[in-house]
This record gives C-alpha cells, sequence and structure tokens, in this order.
C-alpha cells in the first residue's frame, strides 16, 4: 500500500493541531505501509527520502500571523512530478488549500480513492487576519464543501465537527467516519509531582481568547495565591497577552514553545488544563493534557467541539465563570483527583494513537478493496464546469 499524505502544513515552525496531527499519522503509518509520498510546502522546493518516506516539498508564501507556515500557490510542478515519479495507491490530504484541489481533480482523473480529513474552520483563518466578515467566511466554507464533496471518504475528529459540516451542505451519501486525532498514551500519561498549576497550551492567537484566562486568573489568585498559572506556546499576540498579565496578574509565566520532554513533564504537572478558545474541532492540547490526568474546563462556545471532552463549561469569554469553576475545582480534592483518573482511562480507551492508525488503514483499506472489486466504485462527481466522465 503507498499512501500519498498532503497538507500544507506538517513540518515547518507554525504549530497547530493539523500539523501535530500529520506528523503524528504519518510516524504511525510508516511501518505498516510499503510507501507514503509526503506533499508538503515550505520556503523552498525540494525532495528528501528516509526510508520508506518521499517528502516533496513545495515552494511556499509565508504567511506572516501563522508564523512558519507557508502556502503554496503552484503545486502543479511537483505534484505532477511526485506522481510521475511514485506509484499512489491512495491518497489523504489534511487541508482544502490550493494543492488539495489538484489532488481532488488527478484523482478523479486517474480512479485513485481519495481519503480527507477535516481539520480547519474558516473562522481560524479569519480571526487572525481581521477579516471577521460572514460573506467571507461563508464563501469560504462553500470553497472548502466544493473540495470535499469530490472524496471517497472524510474523515472527522469529532461528533460536532461532522453535524457542522452536514449543516453548511455536506453531500449527505458522502462517506464519513468520526476518527478522533488520538494521543500516544504511553508518551503522555501521569507522573509523580503535580502541582497547584493552571495550565494552557496552544497558540497565542485570537481565536485562543487567552486573555480570558489571564482575567479569570488574577480572580483566582485572590482566593487561592498558591496557585500558578502557565500559558505555553508561541504566536503574534505573545507580547500584547504579555502586557495584560503585567497588569492583572504578573505570576502568570509564559513558557514560549517547550521541547516534546518539557511539554509531558508541564501536563504531568498540571491540576487544572483550561482551553478557552471560541473555535475547535477537537482538540489535541485536550487529548494531551486528559491522558496526563489533568481536569479539563472549555469554553461552552456554539462553534466549538472541545466541550466533548471539557469536564467543565464557563461562559464563552466571561472571566468571572471561568475562575468560578477553577476555584470550585481547588476547593474540591477528592474531584480533582476523580476526574483526573477517569480523564486517562478514557484517553486510553477511546483516543490512543494506535487504535486511531488502525482504523485509519482500515478506511483506506476498504477504499482500495472497494476499487479493486469495481472502479466505478471511486468514481467521484465531476467539478463544476467539466463533463462527466
Amino acid at each position: 500500500m503507498q499512501i500519498a499524505i498532503i497538507s500544507d502544513y506538517i513540518y515547518g515552525e507554525f504549530i497547530s493541531g493539523q500539523a501535530v496531527f500529520a506528523r503524528r499519522l504519518i510516524e504511525g503509518l510508516a511501518p505498516r505501509v510499503s510507501k507514503l509520498i509526503v506533499i508538503t510546502t515550505g520556503p523552498k522546493t525540494a525532495v528528501s527520502r528516509q526510508g520508506n518516506i518521499v517528502t516533496y516539498c513545495l515552494n511556499g508564501v509565508h504567511l506572516k500571523k501563522f508564523q512558519g507556515a507557508h502556502l503554496t500557490l503552484n503545486p502543479f510542478a511537483v505534484w505532477k512530478r511526485a506522481f510521475r515519479d511514485e506509484r499512489v495507491d491512495l491518497v489523504h490530504a489534511q487541508v482544502p488549500t490550493l494543492p488539495a484541489l489538484v489532488v481532488a481533480r488527478h484523482c478523479r482523473k486517474q480512479g485513485i480513492p481519495l481519503v480527507f480529513s477535516h481539520h480547519v474552520q474558516a473562522e481560524n483563518l479569519l480571526k487572525n487576519m481581521n477579516l471577521e466578515s460572514p460573506l467571507i467566511c461563508k464563501g469560504l466554507t462553500k470553497y472548502g464543501l466544493w473540495v470535499y464533496n469530490h472524496a471517497d471518504h472524510l474523515i472527522f475528529p469529532s461528533r460536532f465537527a461532522r453535524d457542522e459540516l452536514l449543516s453548511y451542505g455536506l453531500r449527505r451519501d458522502l462517506p464519513t467516519s468520526v476518527i478522533s486525532n488520538g494521543v500516544d498514551t504511553s508518551v503522555f500519561s501521569p507522573g509523580d509531582g503535580r502541582k497547584p498549576l493552571v495550565l494552557y497550551v496552544g497558540r497565542l492567537m485570537r481565536e485562543k481568547n487567552i486573555d480570558t484566562l489571564i482575567h479569570a486568573s488574577a480572580i483566582v489568585k485572590r482566593r487561592h495565591p498558591e496557585y500558578h498559572f502557565a500559558i505555553c506556546g508561541d504566536g503574534y499576540l505573545k507580547s500584547q497577552l504579555e502586557e495584560l498579565a503585567r497588569k492583572v496578574n504578573p505570576d502568570v509565566l509564559f513558557t514560549g514553545r517547550l521541547s516534546d520532554e518539557e511539554l509531558v513533564n508541564m501536563y504531568r504537572a498540571a491540576r487544572i488544563f483550561v482551553l478557552p478558545s471560541e473555535f475547535e474541532l477537537q482538540g489535541i492540547v485536550l487529548l494531551e493534557a486528559m491522558a496526563c490526568g489533568a481536569v479539563t474546563v472549555v469554553s461552552d462556545a456554539p462553534t466549538s467541539a472541545a466541550g466533548e471532552l471539557a469536564n467543565r463549561l464557563f461562559s464563552n469569554r466571561d472571566p468571572a465563570d471561568l475562575a468560578e469553576h477553577i476555584n470550585s475545582l481547588i476547593e474540591n480534592p477528592s474531584a480533582l483527583k476523580r476526574l483526573g483518573e477517569e480523564n486517562r482511562r478514557r484517553t486510553v480507551n477511546e483516543h490512543d494513537f494506535a487504535g486511531i492508525v488502525d482504523r485509519h488503514l482500515k478506511v483506506y483499506a476498504d477504499l482500495l478493496r472497494a476499487k479493486k472489486a469495481s472502479p466505478a466504485a471511486t468514481a467521484h462527481p465531476p467539478f463544476r464546469g467539466e463533463a462527466s466522465s
């Protein structure tokens, strides 16, 4: 089985849930398939080979607000080379950017099974570009649906993500699966020495609403001065958020980006993990925190799937309500212990990454089996403006 994994954001400095998932999926699939062909984007065009993984990197435009992220505007040359030099049995695309559009058209013409994962909400991009226009958001969503609707199978990380896209107009007859982004529970696991610490991990960007957590930290600090708050990650709002913290709670620690080992140790130290963001299709950081035994407090924003993994929900963008939930947990140590243990069990039983890889391989195998039995089974609907073949 030779699988092509397509995504603009995999190996750059920009950290997103989609990039983390793609890297982990590649690592999990590599020992179990004959070859992986990875097509991604970076500052320059390059081809590299390591073991059974061959990576085609396309030259892309740097997106300044999405630090280290590149977006290719001309995928055709390298794309054609990859398909000329490599035999591809199945394509798994991660985001509906321009390479994915080229992928979808090529797969339709060649009868190659096409799988998409749904990782991105239009609001994630628009909110950080100060383009919070319902019209633009609708246009981006329609484009994404147009691309997705030409897939053979669409994978969602949560029930919320699937229901949201169906409500926007996803083809009802399109085969879909809900498969968690998952977490390696052998790496992310509870440790000794849990501290009075409330933790956030993620990008320091607008949709994450980290200012809500900083304001809430000041309220908690007045009642529980022994508790500390740590914000781990990087982003264009870092200096602005640090300035806010200096004004309302100078005790807030900004760690910047951490190494993998440092990050696991930070999760293991925290008793409570807060994700105040407004837009999430699941939240890999929640799974990581849960696997390490932390209790999760999450915004109740109607545009977020994170509530599916929450122990407590607070009113979106309401620091006082967030602080009240944190205080109530601090003041109930037995609940903290019980919920943390439940979170660990849940991630092991439902979200362990070994099982996630198994489920992806089953989707691939079923599609390839259907193609072998009946080549017409992988026929895609024509793109608008093209005649049916």
